[in-house]
Order: structure tokens, then sequence, then C-alpha cells
């Protein structure tokens, strides 16, 4: 079994809360290709989805392709079900009707976390090496003082 070191469990999680899912308003204009959505799926959509995406699919991620009227292309990263479990995806495109939408989301880094982030992350970095003596400012040692004899003799 494999060990994780906590501090780099820590940088993993403070990472990803570096991302903030902002609500898209239907009066605001249609987001721009490229821009990371998230899509929450009415019940009709995941039924109709269900081929696709699996039946317990909740809401899926990934970069706008196209938009339409009528429906939402997105290259797929990351699919959740119903119980909050991921699924990591390499970018397939799927089409999504805009019926199928219960609420989108525009996924966006945010200043404020990805500051505390960096802030803890050198905080930690700092720490361990000052806790291991990395840097050679350790306490001299006494050259007047004879070696220790061997065996303890």
């Amino acid at each position: 079994m494999h060990r994780v070191p906590v501090g780099l469990l820590g940088v993993v999680l403070l990472c990803g809360g570096c991302y903030v899912n902002q609500p898209l308003e239907e009066t605001a204009p249609a987001p721009a290709p490229g821009t990371r959505l998230v899509l929450e799926l009415t019940d009709a959509g995941r039924i109709a989805m269900g081929p696709v995406l699996g039946l317990d699919v909740a809401r899926l991620e990934g970069a706008l392709v196209e938009r339409s009227d009528s429906q939402y292309v997105l290259g797929v990263t990351n699919v959740v079900n119903l119980w909050g479990v991921p699924s990591r995806w390499e970018g397939e495109r799927i089409a999504v009707g805009a019926g199928y939408v219960r609420r989108k989301f525009a996924r966006r880094i945010s200043p404020g976390r990805t500051a505390v982030a960096v802030a803890a992350g050198t905080a930690g970095f700092v720490a361990f090496v000052l806790t291991r003596d990395l840097l050679g400012f350790g306490t001299a040692s006494d050259s007047n003082k004879p070696p220790a004899p061997p065996n303890g003799n």
C-alpha cells in the first residue's frame, strides 16, 4: 500500500477549491466557445441522456464547443452522478438539449481562493524546509571535543 504525504493531499484539496461555479443568467449574453460550463440535468434530461451518459448522471462539466437555441455541445471532462461521485472523461463531444438543463454554471478561477491556496502551499513548503534543516543552518559541531569511542568503550 502506498502512503500519500498529508501535505500533498492538502495541496490537492486546496487546488480543487480554486474554482467557483457562477450561475449563468438567462438574460446574460451566451457564453463564448471554450468557456468551462457545468450543466445540471433535469429528470427528463437524465432519462434522455441515459444511453450516452448513464441513467444516474446529475451534471456534466466541460468546455463549450458550440451553443444554439436548442442545444449545448460540450467537450465533456467530468460527469457527476446523483450521489456526487465524479467520473473523468477525455473531452468527448456531447450534445445536450437546452430543455434538459435545469441550471447552468460557468466554472471560473476564484482569485481569493487561489491566493489562499498559494499562501498555504508556500507556508507548508517553507515549514517543511525549515524543519528538516535543508538550508544548512543547523547547529555547529564542537571541533575541540574528541570523538566518542567506538562501541561505547
